[in-house]
């Protein structure tokens, strides 16, 4: 219920009493917060201002299904440039998506999840270690993802 802050108090908007996606996007998006807004900040024009959500909200697809997301949005005066998102799908809730502008740059089961599901007995150091290398993966791809938008959006294609 933390994840979803004051929306929490919305009846339309709250998950079912086992669902751990709001959860699970509001851990993962903690960490990578300074990662995300840095990487924003890093290409951001003089007019341009990074704005991160702080809460968990739930949002629809085009075939209407739900996931659960946090964002942070490069703006300048006529909207959003680029938006990072962080995401867990309710038909996929072990998995967390990661979407810069309208791609997925990321898709996986964090590994202390997936060590969970497949029963296995990790030391610390290597659950540690799981971790790190899982975030240092999402940070990569995060910051590359941010490149690319930007660049795509300086350098347009024009098709005739």
């Amino acid at each position: 219920m933390r994840a979803l802050g004051t929306k929490g108090r919305a009846r339309a908007g709250l998950p079912d009493v086992d669902n751990r996606g709001p959860s699970l996007v509001q851990h993962v998006a903690n960490t990578l917060e300074p990662h995300i807004a840095q990487a924003l900040a890093a290409v951001a024009r003089p007019h341009e201002q990074v704005i991160a959500d702080r809460e968990v909200s739930k949002a629809f697809d085009p075939d209407r299904s739900s996931r659960w997301e946090r964002a942070w949005r490069l703006v300048d005066g006529t909207g959003v440039v680029i938006k990072v998102a962080v995401i867990v799908a309710e038909s996929r809730p072990t998995v967390v998506a990661v979407r810069v502008g309208s791609h997925i740059v990321f898709e996986e089961v964090p590994p202390w999840i997936a060590s969970r599901q497949n029963q296995e007995q990790a030391s610390e150091e290597q659950e540690e270690a799981a971790r790190r290398e899982f975030y240092r993966d999402l940070q990569v791809r995060i910051a590359q993802g941010v490149d690319r938008v930007r660049q795509t959006a300086d350098h347009p294609v024009w098709v005739q």
